[in-house]
């Protein structure tokens, strides 16, 4: 499940939306393509940080567009931004990724993904090191 929608993305990305994810020749936006590629991000999240029980928060949402960008970039749409947002997607993931067998603060071993009032996973005192 992505942490983002294709509303998010356009909404982020603006104009920047159609070099990204237009039809071949017609310049629509397609959107089969931007979920599929939203979908691609979520799982890459989702391999950094498995179980994740508050996956709404803004954070995961900016990185889920991110990733998905940088995915979806060919060419010139690759920008020297698009490279650095997702690289430090990525750093994040990393420092939030569990260690040695251990789960990440707000993951429950095993635990299924589920949306509600859980514990934040990402805050100020998780991220302030990053």
């Amino acid at each position: 499940m992505a942490y983002a929608t294709a509303d998010d993305f356009k909404t982020r990305l603006g104009e920047q939306v159609s070099d990204l994810v237009a039809n071949r020749g017609e310049g629509e936006v397609d959107d089969t393509a931007l979920s599929a590629a939203l979908e691609s991000a979520a799982g890459v999240i989702d391999a950094y940080v498995p179980g994740l029980t508050d996956p709404v928060s803004p954070l995961f949402v900016g990185m889920n567009i991110d990733i998905a960008a940088y995915q979806l970039a060919q060419g010139k749409a690759r920008t020297k931004e698009r490279i650095e947002r997702y690289k430090d997607a990525i750093k994040i993931l990393e420092a939030l990724k569990p260690k040695d067998g251990t789960t990440a603060p707000g993951v429950s071993s095993g635990a299924a993904v589920r949306h509600g009032t859980a514990e934040r996973l990402v805050s100020r005192t998780t991220t302030q090191d990053l």
